[in-house]
Order: structure tokens, then sequence, then C-alpha cells
């Protein structure tokens, strides 16, 4: 097998066909012109080693025994079409596509594809409409932002997974600048052979997919439910996307780690009553119900017998009554859902805020803890909130006012600020209600 020893910049205006491997083990840089096509032509497999950035503008895979980018990155600024074999990267190692590259795979079932790291750059907002990405099978469609920088990455040949339980082997990390506040539509593309896991003996069943998202990196999931789906032509579609942040699929009788899908209260008479809902149920043996006065200690007040085995939604209900005698409409109460398998392992929901008193609720912020992403809502007509944040040195970290125009939810972005304990203090109508918030993050 000949091999291309990168030395020097190169800067090509034609056609250049490499049947050997790349090794370029100094700082040299190589660079493509704009007429350029680098072929990968080889009859064995062939290999990419490098410790600079190599640029390409057109790049074509036409070997069937593969090509492996085993060290280093590549920019595409034209091009990169799949004709014959896979292209793997190994490692950290990321095929960049920018700002202006794309990349072409033949949709659903493939037979030439990337294996590995694709980034694409790229705007997205009410200036943009749905935005493709350069084609690594994610679309995205923003209607608040007028233009927003946001960076995907593809992952893919690996799988999410919590240890027992696998998604399937693609997923996206999505970063955009703001990253609250949206409103978005995704489109998430995959391919047949990303279906091919293995879950406890059996595949996964490409009918009961959902999304899941993590913002943790992939170590905590949330079950999303899509809001459309067409299996024959390999998408799912969710709309109503306030954030970002790792995004896959999986099949709800094999979730990932944690399958519910919402938590919130309601109010009915002197009653708090909590609601939630789960995509799925994996050996669910019950849920306790937990109270606290401020978000750090929690009793609890009730347990809900949980669905054991289950792939479908499953909503679930419970209410306390409130003792009139001590009811006061400015105490605010803390909840959060502890779910017990058979074999006694338990995990924690996130922490909503309820109050109910002859009928009157207080403001609710959630989810608490926050990655400083904040939902609050008001049950009244309220137009006008003003929001403090005080850190645990009475130093005042946030102040801000919002203004609700026809809708009782306002969205408190809280990134800035340190993981920690804060109070919330909101005043509208001339009150002033107080809320334990913690902030984290993972950094």
């Amino acid at each position: 097998m000949c091999a291309l020893l990168i030395i020097n910049c190169f800067n090509n205006y034609g056609q250049i066909y490499i049947s050997g491997n790349i090794n370029n083990s100094s700082s040299a840089i190589f660079t493509s012109g704009t007429s350029t096509t680098i072929s990968f032509c080889g009859a064995t497999s062939q290999e990419i080693n490098n410790s600079a950035t190599l640029t390409f503008y057109d790049a074509i895979i036409y070997n069937s025994a593969g090509v492996t980018l085993l060290s280093g990155n590549i920019n595409i600024d034209g091009s990169l079409t799949l004709t014959n074999g896979i292209f793997t990267t190994i490692g950290s190692s990321t095929i960049d596509l920018g700002s202006l590259g794309s990349i072409a795979e033949t949709a659903i079932n493939p037979s030439s594809y990337v294996i590995g790291n694709v980034k694409a750059t790229r705007d997205i907002g009410t200036t943009i409409g749905n935005q493709t990405f350069g084609g690594i099978g994610l679309e995205i469609n923003e209607t608040t932002a007028s233009s927003n920088s946001t960076i995907v990455t593809r992952t893919t040949g690996t799988s999410c997974t919590n240890g027992t339980n696998l998604g399937i082997k693609r997923y996206y990390d999505i970063s955009p600048t703001p990253n609250s506040g949206l409103n978005a539509t995704i489109k998430f593309y995959y391919f047949n052979h990303e279906l091919d896991v293995i879950n406890a003996g059996s595949s996964i069943v490409e009918n009961n997919m959902i999304f899941y998202k993590s913002i943790d990196g992939g170590s905590k999931w949330f079950g999303q439910l899509p809001t459309n789906k067409v299996i024959a032509d390999n998408w799912y579609e969710k709309t109503g996307i306030s954030s970002f942040s790792r995004w896959t699929l999986a099949d709800m009788g094999k979730p990932l780690p944690i399958e519910l899908l919402s938590f919130s209260s309601f109010c009915e008479n002197n009653n708090i009553g909590l609601k939630w809902a789960t995509a799925s149920e994996t050996n669910n043996d019950y849920f306790t119900v937990e109270r606290s006065s401020d978000a750090l200690n929690f009793i609890p007040i009730g347990t809900i017998d949980g669905n054991g085995n289950n792939n479908t939604l499953l909503n679930y209900q419970f209410s306390e009554q409130q003792n009139e005698i001590n009811c006061n409409p400015e105490t605010l109460f803390y909840y959060r859902l502890k779910q017990t398998d058979y074999d006694g392992k338990y995990s924690y929901s996130d922490i909503i805020s309820a109050q109910c008193c002859k009928n009157f609720m207080m403001p609710t912020l959630s989810p608490n803890p926050s990655d400083g992403n904040i939902t609050g809502y008001v049950y009244n007509d309220v137009r006008e909130i003003n929001v403090t944040i005080i850190n645990s040195l009475g130093q005042k970290v946030l102040s801000e006012k919002y203004l609700l125009n026809n809708t009782n939810t306002f969205l408190i972005n809280a990134k800035g600020i340190e993981n920690g304990i804060y109070i919330i203090n909101l005043n509208l109508d001339s009150k002033v209600y107080t809320y334990r918030q913690i902030i984290l993050k993972n950094k």
C-alpha cells in the first residue's frame, strides 16, 4: 500500500486520487483548492493519521474496504460524498462541515456512510426557516430568535445507555447560543442499521421509540413524546422545544434511566393536587410522594402503586387535604417523587412547588433543581413581574422585569449563575413571593 506523507502546506486545484494512507505527523497544513476533489479509492482499507487539520474542499469515499480517521480532524469546505465503503472516525476525531460544508449519504439503508463524529455550525431562527445542517440528518426550525448560531455534533455507531438499556446508534449534541426561550421543531433522521441494538435479548421496536433528552451529557434522561413520526421514511419529529442539549431515540419498552414525562401541581378547593405521567416503566413497584417546606428536607406523605413493566403512556394523580386552620396563602410547599423498583433501587424526580388555599395558588417555579432555565407560572391576570435572585451572601445576582403578554408563563434565564442555593423573590400585584431555588448545572 502506498502512503501520502504531507510535509508542507499544499494547495491544489485538480483531482487527487489516494489509494494508500495519509500520514501527517507534523504541524504542516494540507488545504485543497476550491476546484479540488480528493478521492479515497484504495483496494484495501485506508487510514488517516493527522496531527494538524486537513482541509478538503470536495471529498469522495470510494473504497469498499473503508477509510478510518485515526487522529486529528478533517474540515470539509465543499461536500463529502459517501459512494462506496464506510468512513470511520476514532475517539474525538471529527469531520467538521463548518458553516458551508455538506455530507451526502443515501437515506434509510445506505451501504456507504460515516460512523463516528460529524459536526456542522449553522444559524437557526426566524430569518432562516428550516435548517438542515449540511445534511447530517437533523433539521431544526426555530421561530423565536432572529438568528442563533448553533453547533450540532452527530455521533453514530454508539448508543446512549444507562448501563442496561440502549438507545439507537445515533445521538445529537445541540448547542445554540443563546439556548433558552426557544420555540423549535426538530426532525430526527436515522439509518436502519442504527436500530440493530439488542436489549435483554430483544431488538428495538422501531414503532415504540420516543425521544430522550439529557442535560448532563447522558447520565440522566427525560422521555419526550414525539409530535409526529413517519416510520417508512425513518424520521421522528417534535415541536415546542425551548432549549437543546443531547437528544436520541430509544424504545419505550427498554427505556433510558428516567421515563417521567411530566410532573405538575393543580389546585381544587383546599386540595393540593399532583399529577405525573410516564412514557414507560421497568420493574416499577411504587411512587412515594414527598413534601418539604424548604426544598431541602422532605417527608413522605403518601404512596401510589406503579405498573411494573409497561410501554404505554400512563397518568397518575395524588391529592392531600390542607388543614384550613393552618392554611396560609403565602406559604409555599415543595414536592418530589421517589420511584422505587421491585429490587429496592430508587430515584427522585425534580422538585416542584405548589400552594392551594381557598382556591388561591401562589405563582410556581420549576424545575427545582434547575440548570438555570426556570419556568414561572401565575394563576391570575398578572401582566408584570419583577424577579430578583439573591445568593447565600445576600447579594443580588439577577434582577429582571417580565411582561406577560396574554400568557401566564415566563422564563427566567439564570444560566450565568453559579451552582448553589438561592432565594428568588417574585414581586407582583404589590406582593412579594419568596422561593428557595437550587441551581445545579453540569460543567
